[in-house]
């Protein structure tokens, strides 16, 4: 009887891990003074030291929706990837630079944003959003 148990709860806990699953990205970074936010439609970050790989998940309710970003960087480099169904690099900020308000449409369903750093970044901030 108790193998029985044993092995009952052994399975449900195997299904439930196996039904939740796992985002498609993950973060891993070190940061020094780090502040996120994350909904459904809306993600930004800023930062006074980062190195590593931010990833958020957006939701676009639309076939072609649009997502808008603007962001920047004091001191490094930082390339942005946006991945609907397609990874794609959305823009790249250097020492110094602005990327302001643009868009580009993305497909319906999740939508990932993900910052990745060269090196150590400095006084940083990006904004995101799906609509």
């Amino acid at each position: 009887m108790k193998k029985k148990y044993l092995m009952a709860v052994m399975i449900i806990m195997i299904l439930c891990f196996g039904l939740t699953g796992c985002d498609k990205y993950s973060s891993s970074y070190s940061a020094v003074l780090l502040v996120r936010s994350n909904t459904s439609k809306s993600a930004s970050t800023s930062f006074y030291k980062l190195k590593g790989q931010l990833a958020f998940k957006l939701k676009s309710k639309k076939a072609n929706g649009v997502i808008k970003y603007k962001g920047n960087v004091e001191k490094g480099e930082i390339t942005v990837y946006v991945d609907d169904g397609d990874k794609k690099e959305l823009f790249t900020v250097k020492s110094g630079e602005k990327v302001d308000t643009s868009s580009v449409s993305v497909n319906k369903g999740s939508v990932y944003v993900v910052i990745k750093t060269k090196g150590t970044c400095t006084n940083g901030s990006f904004d995101f959003e799906v609509k």
